[in-house]
């Protein structure tokens, strides 16, 4: 989900040129619903991408392909794009003929993860196929392949590249799910009509809203449970506190009692009731993304990933994270270590002071 999030203002940038059509997958379809028509939004679910890791048969990726190619065909495309290392999306682009294709080439400066053996291993493979494909298909792979300009740069950076590429307006910004938050942290005022005089009567300044997100899409990445209730019963002394339910993490009424919790029906929802609240508190989450790009304030955990990658864009300067305290990190799918390192350093005392500091920061 955010990696949906993260392309919408490149989304934004091409709409007034183009007309946008996505293929993603189901998880990431709500997403891309919420600034598209749905007759432009493409449901695709290839093998590699359902958590199988490399079980998957040759055969399920050759099916996959072509049942993408199936789908997209009909659009007759004078333009595909993809901002990850992939060539299998090349090979597609290449299938379905597509004239101009910009993507990123098979190169280490590309490739995240790259310090992980089995990523490592991937690459050798993903060049493998590259050069294969270049071959067969008598053709590059891209008809512009891109290049990174800087290896740590975050993921926001490689959909400015591919809007530069093509001479477009890139806001970071402006994502379509923004929203003016100004009216949320304003002391208010109540208009009281009495002809023939109006008595403008100032109301009492409410407690700033802040929610919590305790969740994430993988163990290693989630902050525990207890010391999310415990920050939230240190921070109701000041903030109005709620939870969002993460459908990884249910929270019980006992453990959340004296707190309102948030549980909605979609992603659209979701994103609907955040205009309600003033900040977020969340770990390395699509949820985050989502809350960042609506205009919201986020205070993120990083605690296996790697935030210069992937932290919400707009709210970096608030992203908590420690350097250092695992040789694999950063690191995505099962972790490898007998015991999660990354959550060492991430003791209640150290989480919650940056948090409170970021609090005083953003509301005095």
């Amino acid at each position: 989900m955010g990696d949906a999030v993260m392309s919408l203002a490149f989304i934004r940038a091409a709409q007034p040129h183009y007309e946008v059509h996505v293929c993603c997958s189901p998880a990431a379809e709500p997403i891309f619903l919420m600034v598209l028509p749905r007759s432009q939004v493409h449901r695709w679910q290839p093998p590699w991408a359902t958590g199988q890791g490399p079980r998957f048969s040759p055969r399920a990726a050759f099916d996959a392909l072509r049942a993408a190619v199936a789908m997209l065909a009909p659009l007759r495309a004078s333009l595909a794009i993809c901002a990850w290392c992939d060539p299998r999306i090349g090979v597609l682009m290449n299938w379905l003929k597509v004239p101009s294709r910009i993507g990123f080439a098979c190169h280490r400066d590309n490739f995240y993860g790259r310090h992980l053996a089995w990523r490592q291993r991937q690459l050798t493979i993903a060049r493998g196929l590259e050069v294969l494909a270049r071959v067969a298909l008598r053709r590059p792979m891209y008809t512009q392949a891109l290049q990174r300009r800087d290896y740590a740069q975050h993921h926001v950076e490689d959909w400015r590249q591919i809007a530069e590429t093509l001479g477009l307006e890139f806001d970071a910004a402006r994502s379509g799910l923004e929203s003016d938050r100004g009216e949320h942290r304003s002391e208010g005022v109540t208009i009281a009509h009495d002809p023939p005089e109006v008595a403008v009567v100032p109301t009492p300044a409410r407690r700033p809203r802040i929610a919590i997100h305790p969740g994430a899409s993988e163990v290693q990445k989630r902050w525990p449970l207890a010391h999310f209730l415990r920050l939230a019963t240190a921070l109701a002394e000041r903030f109005e506190v709620c939870f969002i339910e993460p459908p990884e993490v249910p929270l019980a009424d006992t453990e959340t009692a004296g707190f309102a919790v948030l549980r909605t029906r979609s992603l659209a929802q979701l994103a609907e009731r955040l205009r309600d609240i003033d900040a977020l508190i969340c770990n390395d989450s699509g949820v985050g993304h989502l809350a960042a790009a609506t205009g919201m304030p986020v205070i993120a955990i990083f605690l296996s990933s790697d935030d210069g990658h992937f932290s919400p864009y707009t709210s970096r300067e608030r992203v908590i994270s420690f350097d250092g305290a695992c040789d694999m990190r950063p690191c995505f799918g099962p972790c490898v270590k007998h015991t999660l390192l990354c959550h060492q350093p991430a003791d209640y005392e150290s989480i919650a002071s940056r948090v409170t500091t970021g609090l005083a920061r953003l509301f005095g």
